[in-house]
């Protein structure tokens, strides 16, 4: 089941739950056959991470190129196998169909406020137009790649956010400026409250009928 979704080069979360705890891991799939999928290895601290320990609750959300999209599969399988070119790579097991999470239906925030986009040594100080639990659209002049890996940052006079993600779409706006969609990696409960609270501040603010 977990094959027909997934494809090379996919990031994939690994999420780990034991004793009422959950940590994420974020890798990519480097090759998919009818034997099963398989992830880069995740290291941590120079070892190996091994799911196989008991107890553990395994949960894998695919994130595919289309915006805001997940595949959720729960009770996997994953192991520390080795290829035939010699690498160590997680091979995913699931035989359960995935739930489709599609995450574009958002609450979207409009905000306008001036921000900036790092990538590695590159700072590009760009317009914050709009937020949602899942993601960032900004405005800039400078051209960025889809795909890219960088941080938002951005802060009004409630809250301060710097945000990690992905570039996943560009839409121009006019000669010179270019709207582009940033994808979070991970749920911010910060962010979903700040959300909560510009919507509040907007009803308040419309006219009583």
């Amino acid at each position: 089941m977990l094959g027909q979704k997934a494809r090379q080069d996919m990031k994939v979360f690994i999420f780990v739950g034991v004793k009422n705890k959950r940590k994420k891991f974020l890798t990519k799939i480097v090759q998919v056959d009818e034997t099963g999928v398989y992830a880069e290895i995740i290291i941590r601290k120079g070892k190996r991470l091994n799911f196989k320990a008991e107890g553990l609750e395994l949960m894998v959300r695919l994130l595919p190129d289309e915006d805001f999209l997940l595949y959720e599969y729960k009770d996997v399988t994953i192991e520390n196998v080795r290829l035939e070119d010699g690498r160590v790579v997680h091979q995913i097991l699931c035989d359960k169909p995935a739930r489709k999470i599609n995450r574009r239906g958002a609450i979207r925030v409009e905000l306008d406020l001036p921000g900036s986009v790092q990538a590695r040594e590159r700072v590009d100080y760009v317009t914050i137009r709009d937020i949602s639990n899942s993601g960032v659209g900004f405005i800039s002049a400078e051209k960025w790649e889809l795909g890219t890996l960088a941080s938002v940052d951005f802060q009004d006079e409630r809250a301060h956010f710097t945000l990690n993600g992905e570039i996943v779409r560009e839409e121009k706006l006019d000669e010179t400026r270019t709207v582009y969609g940033f994808r979070m990696f991970r749920e911010n409960l910060n962010l979903e409250k700040y959300i909560t609270g510009k919507q509040r501040y907007k009803l308040k603010r419309l006219p009583k009928k």
